[in-house]
């Protein structure tokens, strides 16, 4: 009788630290939870060296895409994009109708190969910091405020530690491929 009182206790201490490290080895084993963060649209600056240019003697152009990847309708300055629709924005001053932003006129200009952009994310937040920026610099001027200027300004109010900058498209095209970390 006094083996089986000693084996006891000490089958059930056994019982209890492998029931304990099995749990501890369970949690250890699960990964921490990443923060998660819901993008409404996907934004993609865009530009190149061929094609016509606003600035006389220069070649190329600048843009932005916005890419709706929401459930429901977003606004992109004055545009409305469904879900699941794309829009493109930039300047120009070679129209003599308005000089700043255009919607949906690149695939019209002949934007030719090659061109060179980067995407990102935009949460809801950020989208509101794209909008007063673009509802605000409806301008264009082919020293101060072209079309690469606005396309990198409207870009920099979301992903401002990226580096990207240019005064005109060429000098863009190289800001972008210069930063091959985003």
């Amino acid at each position: 009788m006094k083996n089986g009182l000693t084996k006891r206790p000490f089958a059930l201490l056994l019982a209890i630290l492998l029931a304990f490290g099995v749990c501890f080895l369970a949690s250890a084993a699960q990964p921490e939870a990443e923060p998660r963060i819901s993008f409404v649209a996907y934004m993609t600056i865009v530009a190149t060296r061929e094609g016509t240019s606003s600035i006389c003697l220069m070649n190329g152009h600048a843009f932005l895409i916005f890419e709706n990847v929401s459930d429901s309708e977003i606004t992109v300055g004055h545009m409305s994009v469904p879900a699941g629709e794309s829009i493109t924005i930039g300047t120009y001053g070679n129209i003599p109708t308005h000089h700043g932003i255009w919607y949906n006129t690149e695939a019209y200009a002949e934007i030719r190969k090659p061109y060179y952009g980067v995407l990102t994310g935009v949460t809801r937040t950020e989208l509101s910091s794209v909008n007063r920026y673009i509802n605000t610099h409806n301008i264009y001027s082919a020293t101060a405020f072209n079309c690469a200027g606005f396309a990198s300004g409207v870009w920099n109010t979301v992903y401002e530690e990226s580096g990207i900058s240019g005064g005109t498209p060429t000098a863009l095209v190289d800001s972008i491929r210069s930063n091959p970390g985003i």
